[in-house]
């Protein structure tokens, strides 16, 4: 069995301790590069302003499209309720006046 000796565990609590240090300074730098990062959006305005200028239609249609469809809102959910109904026992005007009634729910 390897002798351990304090120097040793010293040197390992070292090493420990700088790579927790770095590993700290690695997640610190990712932290701040990304909350200095354009959103997609802001890439896509900016894209769209060189194709512009060097009059790139292609591009200028394509990028367009995209932004388009970040800046769209989004489609709003429609609430649907579905009902059962006997209408076996009901008359022709009476089943007519029933559906005249819940059309006009909406």
């Amino acid at each position: 069995m390897a002798k351990v000796t304090a120097s040793t565990i010293l040197h390992e609590a070292a090493q420990l301790k700088e790579r927790k240090q770095a590993d700290y300074q690695g997640e610190m730098f990712k932290e701040e590069v990304i909350a200095d990062m354009p959103s997609a959006v802001d890439i896509l305005k900016v894209q769209l302003v060189k194709a512009m200028q060097i009059e790139d239609q292609e591009s200028i249609e394509r990028l367009a499209i995209a932004l388009a469809e970040y800046e769209q809102p989004k489609l709003q959910r429609i609430d649907q309720t579905n009902l059962d109904l006997d209408t076996s026992e009901l008359s022709e005007e009476d089943l007519q006046k029933k559906i005249a009634e819940l059309s006009s729910v909406r």
